[in-house]
């Protein structure tokens, strides 16, 4: 039997669908969440630590918030290309999928969330809300690796459950990584209560989802 934790992503791009099996796709999913945790980077021990002057800018702040809205923007978006989930109660499913992000209460949705996050905290904001649309366009105000993010994000999602999988598991890591950093700075803000309440139920949902049609990892 192949042991998907033991593959490259490109070894699993070349496996044949039959090869994998369904029960090791959590142990899978789980071992790369741990592998590429968020919180480990050197990116938040290293904002948590600058000068306040500094990581309090607006217009830093507002290129922090342009980096990941874009990167979650694109995770969003192309998680109405999910492949799969074509039954009639796997499209249930994916309408929550979709609701969990777009349909909060009150008309809310995770952008909106993320956007008055760092309002809140002085952010000058680079784009307003609906210029997250087209992916191309995007990547113009974007550096190169999140433009690279960005385009792949579409692609990868489209071909498998098992990308928007191992994102949702890392996800309440690394908003929590940076709420934590930016608490340093901001003490007595309510950003950071927020942001750490940003997305647990979104992450936990993601694996029971997937699970009945987890083959489709490779």
């Amino acid at each position: 039997m192949i042991n998907l934790c033991d593959l490259s992503v490109a070894g699993r791009d070349r496996i044949e669908t039959g090869s994998c099996a369904i029960d090791e796709f959590p142990a899978a999913i789980r071992a790369i969440a741990e592998q590429h945790r968020p919180s480990r980077l050197p990116f938040f021990r290293n904002l948590a630590g600058l000068d306040g002057t500094i990581a309090t800018d607006p217009n830093f702040l507002g290129r922090i918030h342009l980096i990941y809205q874009s990167a979650m923007h694109a995770t969003r978006a192309a998680v109405y290309y999910l492949p799969h989930l074509d039954s009639p109660a796997l499209r249930k499913r994916k309408l929550q999928i979709f609701v969990d992000d777009d349909g909060l209460p009150g008309g809310d949705t995770h952008h909106y969330q993320l956007r008055r996050a760092f309002r809140n905290i002085g952010a000058e904001l680079v784009l307003d809300d609906e210029d997250f649309g087209d992916p191309e366009e995007l990547c113009r105000h974007l550096d190169g690796e999140t433009a690279e993010f960005v385009r792949l994000a579409q692609t990868l999602y489209s071909r498998s459950l098992g990308p928007w999988c191992a994102v949702e598991a890392m996800s309440v890591d690394w908003i929590r990584a940076l709420a934590d950093a930016l608490s340093v700075h901001f003490p007595h803000s309510f950003t950071s209560r927020i942001l750490k309440n940003f997305s647990p139920r979104w992450s936990k949902n993601a694996m029971p989802r997937s699970q009945p049609r987890s083959r489709k990892w490779c």
